[in-house]
This record gives structure tokens, sequence and C-alpha cells, in this order.
């Protein structure tokens, strides 16, 4: 099944696989059932055909195969018979139409592989239903006129979203004495940039002869919002893993103590996180024990790797459950 959804795409078959195995993670099961790919298929590539339709084609091609199996042999067995050189009186061909066609409704049909349209009435069909496109690299170059050449460009903008104006030089360095800290991650998921629901930048290939980036600004079930400059365009989600590889970096507001994970050891920061974990109603007692153990309860709520570390995502999430004002992805 899962390489039917991803139609033997590497590339596809990652995606979905990651997101399943998150998915079967937040919800407590050792293993990832069908269910959980059917729905890690429908967040990833949006709307999949029902299960049981692609089991009961699978059912029928089997069974025109085994009928033309079954036909040949009586042809050869009545050519064996006869003796004569004339066409056996049984052939395959005949028993090839018992194959029902595929519905017009296939995974090609829902989403595009590398952000190619598909052609004729199913294209129409698509289209009607999902307002988003499914643009080919080149043509999605065409719509923004302010390319993000450089990752500083790129977190100059995003700056902007944090109400923050990094001076000349290294935008990083310069955001960290407004206490916002920047953060990356070589090889994400749309899973985890939705659980931590914060614009960030994202690095797109083919676009141009060497990489671009672009801000993620917009994410729902189907679709991505990217925006360079003063332009934004919203792409289906195949279209996205046509030029994305993964990558992620946002940034953060960061307490005033803080320089490194936190594991619920004496220090500036205990206070500081025993505090924020009650007002994210994760109760218990404050000696350092006991706040690891909260640690790792937050973590587990939140669908995080249960480590007892606070650190970058740990606390991203802290600042979102306690309603710390950081710019939000839209959903829409």
């Amino acid at each position: 099944r899962i390489h039917q959804l991803a139609r033997g795409v590497p590339r596809r078959i990652n995606l979905l696989c990651d997101r399943a195995l998150l998915g079967a993670y937040a919800s407590g099961q050792s293993g990832v059932n069908l269910p959980i790919v059917e729905k890690a298929a429908s967040e990833v590539f949006g709307a999949v055909p029902p299960a049981q339709a692609s089991r009961q084609r699978r059912i029928a091609w089997a069974a025109g195969i085994g009928l033309a199996a079954a036909a040949s042999l009586a042809g050869a067995v009545a050519y064996g018979l006869s003796g004569s050189s004339r066409t056996p009186v049984l052939e395959a061909r005949p028993a090839q139409k018992a194959v029902p066609a595929a519905p017009a409704t296939s995974i090609a049909a829902v989403g595009k592989a590398a952000g190619r349209p598909a052609s004729g009435a199913a294209h129409t069909a698509s289209s009607a239903s999902a307002p988003t496109l499914d643009l080919a690299p080149s043509e999605l170059a065409g719509r923004f006129d302010s390319p993000l050449l450089t990752e500083g460009d790129a977190w100059r903008e995003l700056a902007l979203a944090w109400k923050v104006a990094p001076a000349g030089g290294e935008p990083c360095q310069a955001m960290q004495r407004e206490q916002v800290q920047c953060w990356r991650m070589a090889s994400s998921n749309l899973a985890l940039i939705r659980q931590l629901d914060r614009p960030g930048i994202v690095t797109l290939h083919g676009l141009a002869p060497k990489p671009v980036y672009a801000l993620l600004t917009g994410l729902s079930d189907r679709s991505a919002t990217l925006r360079m400059g003063n332009r934004s365009q919203t792409i289906s989600l195949p279209a996205l893993a046509a030029v994305w590889r993964g990558d992620f970096a946002t940034l953060w507001r960061t307490p005033a103590a803080y320089n490194k994970p936190v594991d619920g050891s004496a220090g500036p920061m205990t206070d500081w996180l025993a505090d924020r974990l009650t007002a994210a109603h994760v109760g218990g007692a404050d000696d350092a024990g006991a706040l690891k153990s909260r640690i790792v309860a937050f973590q587990l709520a939140q669908g995080l790797r249960a480590d007892g570390l606070a650190g970058p995502t740990t606390l991203m999430q802290l600042n979102r459950a306690t309603g710390l004002d950081e710019p939000r992805l839209r959903t829409d």
C-alpha cells in the first residue's frame, strides 16, 4: 500500500513512512498499521483512493492474470491434443477483458509526480476540487520576482515576522541580543513543521542554477504557501516535495538564562522551567528528579522525543502551550 500511495518514488516513500512513524509514535503505538498509513498519506499527499478499492483492483488484476494463464494453458493442451498447427482454440486475449479498467480517481489523479499535472478530464476534476497549483519548478520560479539568494537574506526577511531587525553582519548573532535564536534542521518533515507551527526557511532546488531560499508561511493538509519578497504562492504538497529536500530553519524566543538544553537539575533555568510547566498544566514537584519527569510528560503529550531534555523543540512547544506571542503558520 505504501508503494502504491507513493507511486514507487523513493522521496515520496520516505515522506510517507516518516509521517507514518511519527503518527504511530504520537498515538503510542509500537507499530505502523494500515489506518496510520492512510492518515499519513492524506496529510502528506492529500486525498487518496480508499484502501478497499485498491485491494479490489489488485484482486481483479490477479484474477485477470490467473484467467489469462489458465486460458493459455488450456490452449496449449488443446493444441497438443489436436496435433495440428492451427492457432489454439483458447487464447489469453479474450481472458484479459475480465480485468476491469482502473477507476479515474487513481493516485496519479490525486498527487502528480514532480509537480507535473495530469492531462484530460481527470486533471480538470482535480483542479476544480483543489485551488492550489501543481507547478513544475520552472513554473514556480516564474511566480517570484525577488528570489532570496542567500541564507542571510532569508533570515532577515523571517526576522520581520518576529518584529526584530538585525543590523549589519551575521543576522543570527544580532538577533540573539534580543533573545531570538536561530534554529536549523537538515532533515525535517511536514509533520514536525506542522507541530512546531511557526514560519521558517526552506531551501528550494531546481528554480535557478543555484538553490534559493523561501519563507514557508502557511501549511495545510494539501498545500504550502511560500513567500519571497512581497510575493506569495500557494502550491500543492507534491509540488513542494519536487523542489524541497527536507531542511527547515526558524526562529524562537529564548528565556533570558538559556544557553543549552535543560535536564531538570539545579541551575538558573530551573525555576523558570517549573513555572512554565505549571502554566502548561504539567504538575508535580519541582525537585530535580520530578522536574525531569515533568519535562518527559510534556514531551510525550506534545509528540516529541521524550528524552527529559528541554532543548529548542521542547521549549518552542512550551512557548506555544503557554501562549507566548510568536508567529504561527497559516493553515487555511
